[in-house]
């Protein structure tokens, strides 16, 4: 991330550290996560309000990805940032692992 706040300077207007369903992180882990990347560019992921559902994913695809345990529709949800920014590029760095929320 700092790598890119260094390369596209003020160019870079968002920066979300999208942790899922995870709590928040504190300004001093985002101090350490994030280093010299400022952290007003730094923007909250709250998952329970602040998505938009693209779509969904057929029960019957989860059915076979689950190995037959659960048979239901699964919605396609990201941040409403990513949607209503009004963005050029949006960058997506480290992993994406899709999880269910239990």
């Amino acid at each position: 991330t700092e790598i890119s706040w260094e390369y596209y300077d003020d160019r870079l207007t968002d920066i979300l550290p999208a942790l899922g369903t995870h709590t928040p992180m504190t300004d001093d882990q985002i101090s350490h996560m994030f280093g010299k990347t400022p952290a007003n560019l730094i923007r909250i992921h709250d998952w329970r309000n602040d998505v938009v559902t693209l779509g969904r994913v057929s029960a019957e695809i989860v059915e076979e990805v689950s190995e037959y345990k659960v048979h239901f529709d699964w919605p396609v949800q990201v941040n409403r940032l990513l949607v209503e920014g009004n963005f050029d590029l949006i960058l997506s760095i480290g992993q994406v692992v899709p999880h269910e929320v239990v």
